[in-house]
């Protein structure tokens, strides 16, 4: 018999490997999980596909070359001796290891080629995403995104109907709707936009506070700084923010300030935006916006999402 490498398995020695152990191979430790799992021979062997003769041959060949009894039989039933159960232990984390790698390459494969379906809300395809997006597809020629530009409500619909992968937009906090997995991308602060002629707009920063008197321009959007949001952190600085005017998108919003009918909050991206008549300043509090990806449960979208989460995570914000 090979020398013991019980004490080696049961923790209370250094393992030193003995001659002939490495003839313990995946083939005779997936026979052993089974059995280990199962508590059954029978049950074991169907399972694994197999007869119960060639099964038994492999779990007495384990125990030989480990130097331990790791099952007891009692009757049709499978007992597990304290090697045996020290042994199952491992086993448990090295086949969900060995199952999560073997995963992660398909998850490879499966991302050098084919077409993935972003969405992508209005403010996600000003900012920097889109090129950072297509960066990751010229590493991989076989690889097409396909863009929509959905606000977050339709997103959330074509996430959970499984027409979209993946979905990107800006959350002010750690909620997103349920069902639906999200993850940080990246953080990004809000400026104050306001008319180039506003007695503001020559200073280099501006408070909160100083705007409890402006017009705003609302917007109907339902991403992170739309009016729930602006309500929010104008009342934490003491003011209810006077509304003149709303709107449905971003853009428009940039218009109407550009023609002198109001102010309002954006994200910091919006700035590589050059609007006629409009100034961008950065604000004396930190408020931040986050952009978050965000995927549906099911295994597609989930690959999709683990992939860009760990591509756009490598590059600079």
């Amino acid at each position: 018999m090979n020398m013991p490498i019980l004490p080696a398995l049961l923790g209370t020695q250094p393992f030193s490997p003995p001659a002939g152990s490495d003839k313990v191979n995946l083939l005779l430790l997936h026979a052993f999980h089974a059995i280990a799992s199962e508590r059954n021979f029978a049950r074991a062997a169907v399972v694994l596909r197999m007869s119960q003769p060639p099964l038994v041959r492999q779990i007495r060949e384990l125990e030989e070359l480990i130097g331990a009894p790791l099952i007891i039989r009692r009757g049709s039933a499978v007992l597990l001796t304290p090697a045996g159960e020290k042994l199952s232990y491992e086993l448990s984390s090295l086949f969900v290891h060995a199952r999560h790698s073997i995963a992660q390459v398909c998850n490879v494969n499966e991302m050098q080629s084919g077409e993935i379906t972003l969405g992508l809300s209005a403010t996600a395809l000003v900012g920097s995403l889109p090129a950072q997006l297509q960066e990751i597809a010229a590493s991989r020629p076989g690889l097409h995104f396909n863009y929509q530009e959905l606000s977050p409500a339709e997103q959330t619909n074509a996430l959970q109907s499984r027409k979209l992968d993946v979905g990107f937009w800006y959350l002010s906090g750690d909620t997103a709707p349920a069902k639906l997995s999200h993850q940080l991308v990246r953080r990004e602060p809000l400026m104050l936009a306001l008319p180039s002629n506003h007695p503001l707009a020559q200073h280099e920063r501006v408070s909160l506070k100083q705007l409890a008197q402006a017009e705003f321009i609302q917007h109907r959007s339902n991403e992170a700084y739309s009016a729930g949001f602006l309500n929010t952190i104008c009342m934490a600085q003491g003011f209810i923010p006077r509304v003149a005017h709303t709107v449905q998108s971003p853009l428009s919003a940039l218009t109407l300030i550009g023609q002198g009918l109001g102010i309002t909050l954006l994200p910091q991206s919006y700035q590589r935006l050059s609007t006629a008549g409009v100034t961008m300043l950065p604000l004396q509090e930190t408020v931040n916006l986050q952009l978050h990806i965000v995927w549906p449960p099911h295994p597609s979208g989930t690959a999709a999402a683990r992939w860009l989460r760990d591509e756009l995570c490598e590059q600079p914000a």
